[in-house]
């Protein structure tokens, strides 16, 4: 049986993600800072009949992202895939972002993706494992949002660094990879909201579909044996 990281699976797109590689015959290490919440997304996937543990992590914490990778294999005896999810966002103007703004948006979603590619990476190759990094960027580190500058930096790294860690890892067939989501369901409701005060979306505003996304459909893409590296996946415009 093939194993997955997926971080960030407590919620959202990393929880759909889980849910669907579980499907796929993968047994699922669910990493998340919140334990209710991987309490209940490993319910639903055992239930289903398929395989899971939860491991309570800081991501910030490049010790626990190391450990995190440890546990896995300890626990489900190997890893074939790590899917970088966890991420935030703030939705604030240019001039009012803080340093402490920036620091916790380019730390939760830029440097833990560096060093859990790192990590998994090194038991890969130790291992002679020809593993797949997936990676959640997002169609704002395409194009740039004035309202989410941090965010959009940091979603613009985690594109160059799939492509320097596809070119890296190249040799060891272990490819990288990243998906670009529009909008998805968990945040229609912030959409809404805004949208009530005022702010003004162009009409194409991209939507992730329910079988896209949403459903983890993308990245199971770059989890199939046929190789695809140093590609970009996102919504049609």
């Amino acid at each position: 049986m093939k194993t997955a990281i997926v971080t960030g699976a407590g919620q959202g797109i990393g929880r759909a993600i889980a849910l669907r590689l579980a499907r796929d015959g993968f047994a699922v290490a669910l990493a998340d800072i919140n334990p209710a919440a991987l309490s209940a997304v490993r319910g639903e996937i055992e239930s289903a009949g398929g395989k899971a543990i939860g491991v309570e992590v800081d991501l910030s914490q490049v010790a626990e992202i190391q450990c995190l990778v440890k546990q896995t294999v300890a626990e489900l005896g190997q890893l074939d895939a790590l899917v970088n999810n966890a991420g935030r966002q703030i939705t604030k103007p240019f001039l009012d972002v803080t340093e402490a703004d920036w620091d916790a948006l380019l730390e939760l979603n830029l440097k833990t993706v560096f060093f859990g590619m790192q990590a998994a990476a090194r038991h890969m190759i130790g291992s002679g494992t020809k593993g797949r990094l997936v990676s959640i960027s997002s169609i704002s580190g395409r194009g740039g949002r004035p309202d989410q500058t941090p965010y959009s930096a940091a979603k613009a790294g985690i594109i160059s660094l799939i492509r320097s860690a596809a070119l890296a890892f190249a040799p060891h067939g272990i490819t990288v990879n990243a998906v670009c989501p529009g909008i998805v369901d968990d945040i229609h409701k912030e959409f809404e909201r805004l949208k009530a005060l005022g702010v003004k979306f162009k009409a194409d505003a991209p939507v992730a579909i329910e079988e896209g996304v949403n459903k983890g459909g993308y990245t199971i893409y770059f989890t199939d044996p046929d190789g695809i590296t140093l590609e970009l996946l996102q919504p049609p415009k």
